[in-house]
């Protein structure tokens, strides 16, 4: 694996008692069905998160990681990189009022999508557009497979550009990379590069909202992250193809005109200091960090760098100095264009990328004379390890069970050495897992190791390279022994020379893997090519991180001079150090920031005698010597040994493919592509595989019918093949679940094949081919091979030779390896390096997936397995069982090589000896049962990882069965979710580092879910702080949700649908599951595609949903909760200390009763295992197995009214009878009726758009005025309402009787329900009596406080309709005294004061659409009352009065402006159109705005939005804009300036 500076996942082997985790099918994020709207699968758990972290970060280290076993290489890639990216806020559905997707795909997208010839492929559009670049070159040295385009471009301010085109893709992506990073930190601020980085986000000139560049990017379907590296920062988003150009501006800005406000850094560095909280939980961070603190503290190699709170706010704070102004200055020095490089990637010709390049990244000035000028600061001196600060033996207390031994020699800066390679070279040799190899050796032969890992930190102040050694118990007794083989084995290396053979054999294998790799998705690869492009030439952008263009064998046998022992350091890692006495009589020191315990000895002092024997290796020069020298050592060790004790280095490698066929490399494209967007789905992909016969297989005896299926060709470029396939078991469904000790007798086997097979495999598969087989309960036996078709005949004879070798002897496992093996596992089980919450999801799903264990229950059966056990046990308990062969061939091979393949499979595959068969057939299970749980369920656990302070808070809503329907409404909903959820609990309320939520499911159950790592609250608290999004702001949110944002919504969607595939490996992922479905499921994007595009998917419905599985009316949620406690386990919060947790966290109050009475029917357990799982399957059971890839009948019904339905239904046409006659009922009924039936039927024929009879209004009025003495607020409110919505004026008799009930009831009020009806009376134009509105005032003034922003601006708005009314009484016989005293009556200072403050109060947390709302309500009352006092109505008498009511609004107005103008300034980015014209149009009414910094907000959506705008809008801020223009109300014409 190879990275460079960038983020990795971590990836992890579960528990053997759990399923695997499964595979992701979307690289690059664009495989959008299996990852955002998924289709069930059958094993494990899957989040749709686009990642786990959640914040920005940093690091000091551009990474190379190879390690001996492949699950070792992903996690020492994860745990090396000393970074996790910012976050993601990916795979979010997008809100497109900027850029606008198109609401459906037009016809230059469809014609993107795969019917693009190869021709137009490899052309590409690169047609050159008008430009000021002083350079401009295309790259032409590309992969053979690649059919992106490249260009390479300078700028006239001196940035440096990579434009890349790729005609397939529907999204959009850009980077930008810094020549400054952690090394450039100022010595009295450590972590300024990193805190600039995070502070970059936080507002522009332009876009000044603090969360807006992340806002855009989640509202437009994509992920945006960034990084600091020791020499370089990293920012980069990826977004929807429609919203490209404003992304590459609002990127653009970051460097333009960054705000970096004061507000903020406090906040910000909370969050800093949360990631460094995680960081030191990091084991090898631990280790790095302790290691480089050894170097010269003049060297920034040495320095602490993340930051935290001490070293960015409190410290600072104490000096009397400002982060900011530090930040200001590190800014204006070292970022300049001269020093930073942008890469665009998109669909657009390379020519227009580069003019919008230009547009906005061109524009930012060249900057000081210092920053441009001075050549970018190295930091080669002073030397970070001179030879005083070399061989040193350095102890560590580490935090995991297994001890390492590592190992850090010093070199050179070899960054400029890309075209050899060097590295490559010694990687190749060390990690090399052959027979007789190093890693072999140690680990099988003397059993001293269980892997061993190289890593290289490679910048301008040297190389580091490190072996990391994994010890065993042997190995930590017998340290010398370790250290003697690696010297021994240099020594060979040295001896022999560099073998020209093998380094021209691995530059064969990096050319191959480099032509023919999978592609990276957008934003991939366009972080991976700004960081290139600052220490890689353009000619070598596409080849200098892959090819090895010019071996140099002097460079290597150089490299290999300086392993030497006078130029490393050593460290023992150590869980044990203390308790064993290995600090000895040395000073314990603690390492600053990290917390690490550690002592530092010379090496000569710590192994006497060593030096002096390791040079005396390297000084030999006979091979017997060195024998000699390790027999010697493994005597005085008296260590046994296996094979043999001298490791041999690696011959050349053989069998590299040369001359590849293509001729079945291109699967076959439709003559004609489909307009229709859910047929056109499937063609994305090319033809359906077909099935074809193959020969019975031989074992095992009793098998199905064969179901083989073969497709020619990639729709991408790939001369590879993939075949697959799979022996699943056919369990009768009475069949108890597999036990912990059978799930870890097959984990076992799967340890014991591997290690048995690998040696012998090895060399074929670094010919650029691979093979897997896995073995689990589910999926049975399962062999996959990939790579190129000539080597594959040998790729599938071997691999089934070994497999056959290993199952026909029971004993060809040494019992040593076995041993260490089993100690290894109880190792890792044991061991908890993960962030928490990695933990907490796995109990969930232990707490519901039919046959998961814990680590707890794996770790007893371990005491009981066997050697022969778990050799025996794929044949004891999978392979006895009947049997259903499942395959899928895809690629470059003919049909009848594939049948040749997979019938060689299926003949050769021997069955283990003594294998008892059972003949009871039951079904393949398609996936893995789920608790149906029946109510609330808690687990409360200690925090698993030791010393670590966090909570963890899992909360998860079980929906049920997944349907498409469900996945389509969850899977928008989750989108919604994640962006509330994050922005409340992560953004606003600095809650944890690691803050999450979406949609995902459960094997074929889906779920929505939040998730919570953190300091700030106890888990119990969390609990309820996510109650409130669920309860509170989701509800709002979905509430305010406007039409154009569901179809955005729906359109991003729609595009992730219709994506292409990047890579054969998503070509594979897409048609394997429906295979395995015996062809069941291929259309579910077809599917999905008519759902979304119907007119079903609707606000309504998603409110509904949401209702369904959050906040139900009645009845008790299936939720599930676990929670990790960071000391120990407190006592679980009675109700009253709930309610108060739940109020200070904001759950509404109308909420708390439901969720107390659904805590107090939650099921509690104090851990999650099989037997708390028991527990609740006995009381619920499990989900059904149903897979749903079709819509339902109900839904086709609703698609398709032509189609018949079912026998009885009633027609359109009988709607008009059928509601006379249901009217005419009611209104025979009407007597027995209460006023939630009247209400009901009332609001029934308003949402018809339907007008009652007379006579029903009259028997409806009547019964009204019989129950309304008996009415609550509650039934008052909802009855006027129902009126006013139907637009039905009262009945004199009806209004008199509300009114006197009003009146009587009115003191107890709630906001909602006075608000309601205030409203009412003002939609029915009635105004009520005199003490009536009294008592409404008196009310509204007394529950203001509880008002939510849209009642603010409800009540305001009904007050203006109701003064308009009040002012036109004049006339007639009307007095002017009693005109002035109506007058009089009107609310005072007290009423509206509270609104007001009220509104002020909210503004803060209010959406764009209630800021305009409240504003236009204001105006609306403003001109009404203003336009009074200008007429002159009521005579002098009133005019008094009404200038009183104008100043009275006037002084109020400027407050409220104030406050909801620094709101606008934030969420202005947010607003519609109609809402830009409408607060347009209040400023020009009102004359004054709140500042120039709200007005040129407003100007700058304004040049967003204008395409979009109607008629009416433009008409209306045409002459709003002209009257401020008008005004010119100084210095606000300046900001009207910005938008010409």
């Amino acid at each position: 694996l190879h990275y460079h500076g960038r983020s990795a996942t971590r990836t992890h082997a579960p528990p053997a008692g759990a399923e695997k985790v499964m595979e992701d099918s979307s690289p690059g994020g664009t495989e959008f069905p299996e990852a955002v709207l998924l289709l069930p699968k059958e094993d494990g758990v899957r989040e749709d998160f686009g990642g786990t972290g959640s914040s920005r970060s940093s690091h000091g280290m551009r990474w190379k990681v190879r390690s001996s076993f492949p699950i070792a290489v992903a996690v020492m890639a994860a745990a090396f990189i000393c970074f996790v990216g910012r976050r993601d806020v990916g795979r979010l559905l997008p809100h497109t009022q900027e850029g606008q997707a198109p609401s459906a795909l037009d016809a230059n997208a469809l014609q993107q999508l795969s019917g693009a010839s190869d021709g137009q492929l490899a052309s590409g559009g690169s047609e050159q557009q008008a430009t000021k670049a002083t350079h401009v070159e295309e790259l032409e040295n590309r992969p053979r497979g690649d059919t992106r385009k490249y260009q390479y471009a300078v700028l006239p301010n001196g940035m440096q550009v990579l434009n890349i085109q790729d005609q397939r893709t529907l999204r959009t992506a850009a980077a930008v990379a810094v020549r400054a990073g952690s090394f450039n930190d100022p010595i009295g601020l450590p972590g300024l590069a990193h805190f600039c980085e995070h502070m970059l986000f936080l507002g522009t000139k332009r876009y000044p909202g603090s969360s807006g560049f992340d806002n855009f990017v989640a509202r437009h379907g994509g992920t945006d992250n960034a990084y600091t590296a020791a020499e370089v920062s990293v920012y980069y988003g990826e977004v929807a193809q429609a919203a490209g150009s404003h992304e590459l501006r609002r990127l653009a800005d970051f460097f333009r005109w960054p705000l970096f406000h004061k507000q903020f850094v406090e906040k910000e560095v909370h969050a800093i200091n949360s990631e460094h909280l995680k960081n030191v939980q990091n084991p090898e961070q631990r280790v790095l960090e302790t290691l480089n603190s050894l170097a010269d503290p003049r060297s920034p190699v040495s320095r602490f760098h993340t930051g935290n709170l001490e070293t960015l706010y409190d410290a600072p704070r104490r000096n009397g100095s400002s982060p900011v102004d530090g930040l200001k200055e590190y800014f204006r020095t070292h970022y300049c264009p001269s020093r930073m490089r942008v890469v665009t990637f998109g669909s657009k010709p390379l020519g227009e990328q580069l003019e919008e390049t230009e547009s906005t990244f061109g524009k930012i000035p060249p900057g000081p004379k210092e920053c441009q000028d001075e050549p970018v600061e190295t930091f080669k001196s002073p030397k970070p390890f001179p030879p005083e600060r070399l061989g040193k033996w350095v102890t560590i207390e580490g935090t995991e069970p297994q001890p390492s031994l590592w190992i850090q020699w010093q070199l050179r800066d070899l960054t400029a050495e890309y075209k050899g390679q060097p590295l490559e070279y010694l990687n190749h040799v060390f990690q090399y897992d052959g027979a007789s190899s190093f890693v072999r050796v140690l680990t099988d032969s003397l059993g001293l190791a269980t892997r061993a890992d190289v890593l290289e930190d490679m910048n301008s102040a040297g190389t580091s390279l490190y072996l990391v050694i994994y010890l065993t118990d042997s190995g930590r007794a017998n340290l010398e022994l370790v250290l003697d083989l690696v010297y021994a084995y240099v020594a060979r290396l040295r001896q022999e020379g560099v073998s020209h053979r093998l380094y021209q054999t691995i530059a064969m294998v990096n050319r191959l893997e480099w032509d023919w790799n999978d592609p990276a998705g957008p934003s991939s690869t366009v972080e991976d090519f700004a960081e290139r492009m600052t220490r890689l030439p353009p000619a070598h952008l596409l080849t200098g991180d892959s090819l090895v263009d010019r071996p140099d064998p002097e460079l290597v046998d150089h490299i290999l001079s300086r392993l030497a022992p006078d130029n490393m350091n050593v460290a023992l890692v150590d869980k044990q150090v203390a308790k064993l006495g290995l600090f000895q009589a040395h000073e314990v020191r603690t390492l600053p920031y990290w917390g690490v315990n550690f002592s530092v000895a010379e090496l000569s002092e710590a192994l006497p005698g060593a030096l002096q024997r390791w040079q005396g290796l390297l000084n030999a020069t006979k091979k017997s010597e060195l024998a000699d020298a390790v027999h010697a050592a493994v005597l005085r060790a008296k260590v046994e040994v296996a094979d043999g004790e001298m490791p041999m280095p690696p011959g050349p490698i053989e069998g590299v493919p040369k001359d590849i066929s293509l001729v079945h490399m291109h699967a076959k494209k439709p003559e004609h592509l489909s307009t229709e967007l859910s047929v056109r789905a499937a063609e994305l992909y090319g033809p359906r595989p077909e099935q074809v016969k193959v020969a019975q297989p031989k074992a095992p005896a009793d098998v199905g019918k064969p179901e083989v299926w073969y497709r020619s060709g990639w729709v991408t470029q790939s001369p590879k093949v993939t075949v697959q396939v799979m022996f699943r078991p056919m369990r009768p469904a009475h069949a108890p679940e597999f036990s912990p000790l059978d799930k870890l007798r097959l984990a076992l086997y799967s340890r014991l094949l591997s290690e048995e097979m690998e040696p012998n495999m090895v060399d074929l598969t670094l010919t650029g081919i691979a093979y897997r087989v896995d073995v689990d309960t589910v999926n049975g036996l399962t062999f996959v091979f990939t790579g190129f078709a000539p080597a594959l005949s040998r790729l599938v004879e071997t691999t089934l030779g070994e497999v056959n070798r290993f199952n026909s002897n029971l004993t060809l496992t040494r019992q040593s390896r076995f041993q260490r093996i089993v100690r290894e596992m109880r190792e890792d089980f044991n061991s908890y390096s993960e962030m928490p919450v990695s933990y907490a999801l796995t109990d969930r799903s232990i707490l519901l997936e039919e046959g998961a264990h814990s680590r707890a229950e794996t770790l007893a059966a371990l005491d009981d397995v066997t050697l022969t056990g778990a050799a025996s046990s794929v044949g004891e308990l999978l392979l006895r069982l009947p049997m259903q062969l499942t395959a899928l061939a895809m690629g470059n091979l003919a049909q009848d090589t594939a049948q040749h393949i997979v019938n060689h499979v299926a003949q050769r595959l021997d069955l283990p000896p003594n294998v008892t068969h059972t003949h009871e057939r039951g079904e393949v299970r398609q996936n893995v049962p789920i608790v149906r749980v029946t109510g609330p369920v808690e687990v409360r656990i200690q925090n698993p990882r030791e010393n670590d302070p966090n909570d963890v808070t899992v909360v998860t809503l079980l929906n049920g069965v997944s349907t498409i329907e469900s996945q389509v409404l969850l899977g928008l909903l989750g989108r919604i979710l994640r962006v509330v959820t994050y922005n409340e609990l992560r953004t606003a309320r600095q809650l944890g580092y690691v803050v999450e939520a979406g949609y995902g499911y459960l094997s074929n159950v889906d779920y929505l879910t939040a998730i919570v790592q953190g300091t700030a609250l106890g888990a119990d608290d969390v609990e309820q702080a996510i109650e409130a999004v669920f309860t509170k702001l989701m509800v709002k949110k979905l509430k305010h949700l406007t039409h154009e944002e569901l179809d955005s919504y729906k359109d991003a969607v729609v595009q992730g649908l219709v994506e292409p595939p990047v890579s054969p490996s998503s070509e594979v992922s897409h048609f394997w599951y429906p295979v395995k479905l015996g062809g069941r499921c291929f259309d579910y994007r077809g599917q999905m595609l008519r759902y979304l595009n119907s007119t079903l998917v609707t606000k309504e419905k998603l409110m509904e949903a949401w209702q369904g599985v959050a906040v139900p009316t009645a009845g008790h949620r299936r939720k599930v909760t676990i929670k990790y406690f960071a000391n120990n386990v407190p006592r679980r919060p009675d109700d009253m200390e709930t309610k108060r947790s739940m109020a200070k966290q904001g759950v509404p109050a109308e909420a708390t009763f439901r969720l107390l009475s659904e805590r107090s029917a939650a099921k509690v357990f104090d851990r999650a295992d099989s037997s708390s799982r028991r527990k609740l399957a006995a009381e619920g059971g499990y989900y059904p197995s149903d897979i749903h890839c079709h819509l339902s009948a109900a839904t086709l019904a609703a698609l398709d009214p032509s189609e018949p339905l079912p026998a009885g239904a009633p027609s359109a046409s009988s709607g008009p009878t059928l509601l006379a006659a249901l009217g005419k009922r009611a209104a025979e009924v009407s007597k027995t009726m209460v006023a939630q039936d009247v209400t009901k039927v009332l609001e029934s024929y308003a949402m018809l758009h339907e007008r009652p009879g007379g006579a029903m209004l009259r028997a409806l009025g009547q019964r009204v005025e019989e129950v309304a003495a008996d009415m609550g607020t509650k039934e008052l409110a909802e009855v006027l309402d129902a009126y006013g919505k139907l637009g039905e004026k009262l009945a004199p008799t009806v209004f008199t009787a509300v009114g006197a009930r009003l009146i009587q009831v009115g003191p107890e009020m709630s906001s909602r329900n006075v608000s309601s009806v205030i409203n009412a009376y003002a939609m029915l134009e009635q105004l009520p009596e005199e003490p009536l509105l009294e008592v409404l005032d008196h009310r509204i003034k007394s529950v203001a406080t509880d008002m939510s922003p849209e009642d603010v601006a409800l009540v305001l708005a009904a007050y203006a309709k109701l003064w308009k009314m009040r002012v036109g009484i004049p006339g007639g016989d009307a007095t002017t005294s009693a005109y002035a005293a109506v007058l009089g009556r009107m609310p005072g200072e007290s009423v509206l004061g509270a609104l007001v403050a009220q509104a002020e109060t909210k503004a803060p947390e209010m959406e764009a659409t209630e800021v305009v709302g409240v504003i236009k309500a204001y105006t609306t009352l403003w001109t009404i009352v203003h336009e009074a006092a200008a007429s002159g109505a009521g005579g002098d008498g009133s005019k008094e009065v009404l200038n009183a009511k104008v100043r009275l609004l006037e002084g109020l107005g400027s407050q409220l402006l104030g406050a909801l103008g620094l709101r606008l300034q934030d969420v202005a980015e947010h607003m519609t159109p109609p809402d830009v014209a409408n607060v347009f149009e209040a400023f020009a009414q009102l004359g004054q705005t709140s500042d120039a910094k709200t007005l040129q907000a407003l100007a700058l959506r304004l040049q967003d939005v204008v395409q979009k705008m109607s008629a009416n809008d433009v008409a209306r801020t045409f002459s709003a804009y002209s009257k401020l223009r008008e005004i010119q109300l100084a210095p606000q014409a300046q900001a009207l300036a910005l938008a010409p």
